[in-house]
């Protein structure tokens, strides 16, 4: 069996039997989100003081972030279960153990020669493991925990068979080798694909235009796997895990749409900056574009949030494309940091030259000094880079920092386009205005003369 195993299925035992609060946490990539939907998704038939996290990206990096476990320390939480990630997190499961919260770690990545202070390691990578498989991905240790947990507590086999669709979604998103046990794996869970799939991965075949067809490897590697990877790049990879664990098919259909839309313009945005693509500039209502923004009020009430899309009547000249983006990206911005019972407000003004899109809300609002990054390349701390190399990996990310990076792109095409800035205020405690600037666009009407 895999080492430490039973360790850490009596802790899951102890921390369920004391009713205390658990926290799955996974990478924001496909294996990780995958990982966090089948753990947790599996322990809520039994058990309910729990929730799920996935850090942000930009804000936190790949890994366990010191900002994840003041979140867990904040709400209550006793155990983590780490899943896709943690092996190299000895100082921040350190830091969590001196606040009273224990780690179970699930995790597939090769560990450095110190180990965090877990109370259990599940990793067939690890110097002293014995067992005969070491290729699992981060969902398939996460399903082999889940495997143990269920024959110590008398539950059958069958409860777990439904959920080897994201095993089989993880191995081929992941590319780990698909030989031995997870060759096994696969089969089962593609099995379950076809036949009876969740309903998170169900809305996402019908999105994917795969309703018709046996679901294959190749269908998982380039139209499954990308759309819920965008998920974590564009915007946050819980939204990935909300998809997956959701039950209702329509609230599933409209995430799916919503991922969908992520990968859309994740694919469009590396084919512009590869040169691949020329921006589409056209003349077209802003109101088209509020009128989608409006349907994806439901993830802001969820919230408790006050979603109000003004009517306008302005017409920009723009990529539609990027422009829905830049509302997006920044329409959840200000859903990630304004709380229950705030306002989110997005409308347009309108001068000479200009259309003026905002995006306000009612929370928390910035220090000057997070003001003035805001729209600025933010660093990632990779927990796979060597410890002491103290490397930090940048990266440009797909968000905000995107958001500046298109307004540069317009400035560079025209002298129409010198008007395109993009900006912020902001007062610390009270809220926060994001906006950018685009050319006013004219629509050309055909008129008829009836004689």
């Amino acid at each position: 069996c895999i080492r430490d195993r039973d360790k850490a299925v009596a802790r899951l035992n102890e921390a369920m039997g004391r009713k205390e609060r658990i926290l799955v946490w996974g990478d924001y990539d496909v294996d990780g989100t995958t990982a966090v939907a089948l753990v947790y998704k599996f322990l809520q038939q039994f058990y309910s003081n729990m929730d799920y996290y996935i850090p942000d990206r930009y804000e936190e990096g790949y890994g366990v972030s010191v900002k994840g476990v003041d979140y867990a320390y904040e709400t209550g939480v006793k155990l983590i279960i780490v899943l896709d990630c943690g092996i190299k997190a000895v100082n921040e499961i350190a830091y969590a153990k001196e606040k009273g919260i224990d780690f179970i770690i699930c995790d597939h990545h090769v560990p450095d020669d110190v180990l965090p202070p877990a109370v259990a390691i599940l990793n067939a990578k690890r110097p002293d493991a014995t067992y005969p498989y070491e290729h699992l991905s981060g969902c398939g240790v996460g399903f082999k925990f889940m495997q143990a947990f269920a024959k110590d507590n008398g539950i059958e086999f069958s409860h777990l068979t439904p959920l080897l669709d994201l095993v089989a979604v993880s191995v081929a998103s992941d590319i780990v080798p698909i030989m031995g046990e997870n060759r096994v794996l696969t089969y089962h869970g593609l099995r379950q694909i076809n036949s009876n799939p969740s309903v998170g991965l169900k809305a996402i075949i019908d999105v994917c235009g795969l309703s018709d067809k046996e679901i294959t490897m190749g269908d998982i590697i380039f139209k499954i796997g990308p759309r819920i990877n965008a998920s974590g790049r564009i915007q946050t990879g819980k939204e990935a895990v909300d998809l997956l664990t959701e039950k209702d098919y329509n609230r599933a259909l409209e995430l799916s749409n919503q991922i969908n839309e992520y990968n859309d313009v994740l694919t469009y945005w590396i084919q512009l900056r590869q040169g691949e693509l020329s921006l589409h500039i056209e003349s077209f209502p802003l109101q088209d574009l509020f009128d989608l923004l409006a349907r994806g009020r439901k993830s802001f009430q969820m919230k408790g949030i006050n979603f109000n899309v003004e009517p306008t009547s302005a017409v920009v000249k723009a990529d539609r494309v990027l422009t829905l983006f830049m509302l997006n990206t920044m329409a959840d911005n200000a859903r990630k940091y304004t709380p229950q019972g705030g306002t989110v407000a997005i409308k347009a003004s309108e001068t000479a030259d200009y259309v003026e899109v905002t995006v306000e809300d009612t929370g928390q609002g910035m220090t000057d000094s997070q003001l003035a990054r805001l729209f600025d390349a933010k660093p990632i701390r990779d927990e796979r880079a060597p410890q002491k190399s103290g490397a930090v990996e940048p990266s440009h990310g797909f968000g905000l920092v995107n958001c500046k990076g298109i307004i540069e792109k317009y400035r560079k095409i025209s002298q129409i386009f010198t008007v395109c800035t993009i900006g912020a205020t902001s007062v610390l405690g009270s809220g926060s205005r994001l906006f950018f600037r685009l050319p006013k666009g004219v629509l050309r009407l055909l008129f008829v003369l009836l004689m």
